[in-house]
């Protein structure tokens, strides 16, 4: 029976693919809230493959014999502090918290089918036993400013600080792509039809770029100069 991909269907295809390429590395996928799919976390996982995602509040998990929402386990774990981060130009206090969540729900696909015009029905599966690691962010003054409810499939070998902390460069990555999308680069509107010639103008760009950060967060006279 055929169907037509879903944007996550075919970010799993893509993930098998770069598994496919052996690269000698173990690797971890990270995917913002649009993969908390229990469908797709339930196909990757049976295919031994890791990955971290950024959970939706609303949904919801077993936690100590109860089921709740997974912001509501959230709001009820200790946290720690674990240093600071620089969040939107400013410092940002880290606070990680993390605990052993069940996951049972059903797949609700979102994808129809091409014969019939409908909707894939619902897919029970088998219970994920996942890692819920919950970070908060807290301004220089202890204000409240952000939370990231993240859900893994890694081995508890690797800390709930190293998974907090991909999960902030993914962001940092994730805002690179946005200045690069808009801020006068415009990069889907380049031109460029050889993979060197590309290659030549995002690194042009990219030094753009990094050349703005540095002036950004100097100190001194000569900064104040340039930026003014």
């Amino acid at each position: 029976m055929s169907e037509s991909l879903t944007h996550m269907d075919a970010l799993t295809a893509d993930i098998a693919r770069v598994e496919s390429l052996d690269s000698g590395k173990k690797l971890v996928h990270l995917i913002d809230r649009e993969g908390d799919s229990i469908g797709h976390m339930r196909t990757l996982s049976s295919q031994g493959i890791c990955w971290l995602i950024r959970g939706k509040e609303g949904h919801r998990a077993e936690w100590g014999g109860d089921t709740r929402k997974i912001g509501e386990i959230a709001d009820d774990l200790p946290f720690i502090a674990n240093g600071q981060v620089g969040w939107k130009g400013k410092k940002a206090n880290m606070e990680i918290g993390e605990t052993s969540v069940i996951i049972t729900r059903t797949a609700k696909a979102k994808r129809k089918d091409k014969n019939t015009g409908r909707r894939v029905k619902v897919q029970p599966g088998v219970a994920l036993t996942l890692r819920l690691v919950v970070v908060r962010l807290t301004n220089t003054h202890g204000k409240f400013i952000g939370r990231w409810t993240l859900l893994t499939n890694v081995s508890n070998e690797l800390t709930s600080a190293e998974v907090a902390r991909w999960y902030y460069w993914r962001w940092g990555i994730e805002s690179f792509f946005k200045l690069l999308k808009g801020a006068g680069h415009d990069v889907e509107k380049w031109l460029q039809r050889s993979a060197g010639a590309l290659l030549r103008r995002l690194l042009i760009a990219s030094m753009a770029c990094v050349l703005v950060w540095r002036l950004q967060r100097a100190e001194g006279d000569d900064n104040a100069a340039a930026v003014s």
